[in-house]
This record gives structure tokens, sequence and C-alpha cells, in this order.
């Protein structure tokens, strides 16, 4: 699947964009480390990217997440960030969770804005989502006030859900409901 929005081209997941993928998740390593639990020694490597998008097509397949990753129109070969609707589930809960990233050059110029937004839309109106979940760490300024800024709201606190950098890690939960 390849979608366009005003400044970006979003792909969906593909085991051809490993390269690319290392290449945006090594340029990253220590902003996306504090956030995301990486949790192989070898995450940094080809292979491992390579099972890792293989993996993440099949869970496309069978309906279970998305991811589009997000590349600007002016350089269509370049990934600069990940969008990506995980934990999908149909039936009565109609719900997933959201997940992003942006390449640390790429950030506070609206293109992950514009990407969730896009994301937001295919959610409710191609995967016929009610409920959009995110979780973030209270110390992530940034991206409570981007979540917050497309209609999310705070829910509460998961205490110690996460572990991150060998650290039991606080995560607000907060959700977006479509009516």
């Amino acid at each position: 699947m390849q979608f366009e929005t005003k400044r970006l081209i979003l792909r969906s997941s593909d085991a051809n964009f490993a390269k690319d993928v290392l290449e945006f998740y090594k340029d990253n390593k220590e902003s996306f480390e504090a956030v995301e639990p990486f949790d192989t020694p070898d995450f940094y490597t080809f292979s491992i990217q390579q099972r890792n998008l293989r993996a993440e097509s099949r869970l496309i397949s069978e309906g279970r997440m998305v991811r589009f990753w997000i590349f600007p129109k002016n350089e269509p070969h370049k990934i600069i960030g990940t969008f990506s609707l995980l934990n999908v589930r149909q039936a009565s809960f109609k719900s997933a969770t959201i997940g992003y990233k942006m390449d640390k050059c790429y950030r506070r110029f609206g293109y992950c804005k514009e990407a969730i937004l896009f994301g937001l839309d295919f959610a409710k109106n191609t995967m016929g989502l009610h409920r959009i979940e995110a979780l973030i760490q209270p110390s992530n300024k940034a991206s409570i006030a981007l979540i917050e800024s497309v209609g999310f709201e705070r829910e509460g606190l998961l205490r110690q859900n996460v572990k991150l950098l060998g650290e039991w890690k606080d995560h607000y939960l907060y959700s977006k409901i479509f009516n």
C-alpha cells in the first residue's frame, strides 16, 4: 500500500526496506532506546530488521497491525519516520494502539502530525476502528503535546508497565474515540 499526504509518502511495511530501516534506527538509536523496548542484542543488524519486517508483513496480512514508513515527497527513498497501529482488535473492541517515531533531523516540522492525522483517518475510515490508544512516558512532553493536539485525551497512568534500558517506566494512557 502507498498513500500520499501534502508533503509525505506513506508506504506499508516491506522486507525490502530492511537496509533503510536499519539506517533509520541506527541514526536515531539514542533517542529511540529511551522510549522503545529493543529487547534483542542484535537489533541493529540487517538480518534482524529483515526478520522483523517479514513478521510485520505476516501480522499485517492477518489484520493484526498496520505500519507505514514515512518518506518526504522531496526525498522519496529516505525513511524519516514510521506510524503504526498495533494490537488491532476487531469484533466488539474495534481498537488499536498507535505507535510513531520520527528521525531526529525531521522533528518539529509537523511531519509526524501529518502522518498521524492520515493514520487516524485510515484507522477510522478504512479499518473501521472505534478507539485508538497511545502510551507515553510522563517525561515525553513533545509526544504528549503532539498526541493531545490531534484529539487524544489522557485516561490515566499505567505504573511500571514497560522495562526500558533496564528500568521499569510509567506511561500515561491516552485514547481517541471515533464517534
